[in-house]
């Protein structure tokens, strides 16, 4: 199965905030980077993690904020994580092992990077590095990376800590200008973004392990590709019809990567999206008042007659005929 990186939209909310502080025009930088304007409105839609990438490289170059990796966690904090960290409240005993317990689980479900930890004899690493080789918003990136992991080290062990050395991919000069890593040695042009827990902090005891005895996970993973990608691409439906180009922009995928994947899973792009069309048909058909006319155009057919034909082969019947047995159930 292929796997692709899904967000919640409320991770893009503190980008927003930081672009609605420098009066940007949210709408217009949400359309460049491929994200539907309605996440404002529903902060469990699904996104993929290439238009989060996206959006930050947008940000970045077209308004001039250097630091904006930091700015994110400071205002949206580790809410996107909140189920991994409190999986590390429960189970870890140590803040060493918490932090095996973040790699292990985050690593579950983003293929997109990978983390975990080096042990020395003076204390623990934690370590990232992105498995794909795209320039795309890589500085904004490193920086966002570095502060969560600042922010998962003070949860256990106090805000005041600041790690003595970190380790920087990218050699962008204004990589170490933020509060959370004053003080700190820096290496720019290294194999991984790393920072650096000294034993007397990774070898302390969890002070939340007797505070808790249960967890609820929420897992942002699919079964299989195409019910993935259908997660993408629903929102996407209130403005337009996904062509399979549009498809590639959203996912941060090629085009013939996308087949290639739905075609292991016996469908082609072109079901799959009449799949959706029926689906969003039916839905409306039920439990709205939109004519069978407002809808064929919504759902991009040219006319009336042929989004008839299209629903009469999917269901046996014409649209007015399901939405009339709908109504004397």
């Amino acid at each position: 199965m292929a796997n692709t990186h899904l967000l919640r939209a409320k991770l893009i909310y503190p980008i927003i905030e930081v672009l609605r502080e420098i009066h940007a025009p949210v709408h217009k930088v949400l359309e460049q980077a491929h994200i539907p304007f309605d996440i404002e409105n529903d902060e469990e839609l699904l996104i993929a993690g290439m238009a989060l990438r996206k959006l930050m490289a947008i940000v970045e170059r077209d308004y001039k904020m250097p630091a904006l990796g930091y700015r994110i966690v400071e205002l949206g904090g580790l809410e996107h994580i909140a189920n991994i960290v409190e999986k590390m409240k429960v189970e870890g005993e140590t803040l060493f092992h918490c932090l095996q317990i973040f790699c292990e689980s985050v690593n579950t479900i983003v293929n997109e990077a990978k983390n975990w930890t080096e042990k020395t004899s003076e204390g623990v690493w934690l370590c990232h590095q992105s498995t794909e080789h795209l320039p795309l918003g890589k500085n904004v990136m490193e920086q966002y990376v570095i502060a969560v992991f600042v922010s998962l080290v003070r949860i256990f062990v106090g805000n005041s800590w600041r790690p003595q050395m970190v380790w920087f991919e990218r050699l962008d000069a204004t990589a170490d200008q933020a509060e959370m890593i004053l003080g700190a040695q820096v290496f720019r042009g290294q194999s991984c973004t790393k920072v650096f827990i000294e034993h007397q902090y990774a070898l302390k005891p969890n002070p939340f392990k007797q505070k808790q005895s249960k967890i609820n996970l929420e897992q942002i993973t699919l079964g299989k590709f195409k019910d993935t990608l259908q997660a993408m691409l629903a929102p996407h439906f209130k403005s337009f019809v996904p062509s399979i180009t549009d498809a590639a922009l959203i996912t941060g995928k090629s085009k013939r990567s996308i087949q290639r994947y739905l075609q292991n899973e016996g469908v082609s792009y072109r079901d799959l999206i009449g799949q959706m069309r029926f689906d969003i048909a039916k839905k409306r058909l039920t439990m709205s008042e939109d004519t069978v006319v407002e809808i064929a155009a919504d759902l991009g057919y040219s006319s009336i007659a042929h989004f008839t034909r299209a629903f009469k082969r999917w269901q046996g019947m014409t649209p007015s005929q399901f939405r009339q047995k709908q109504s004397v159930k």
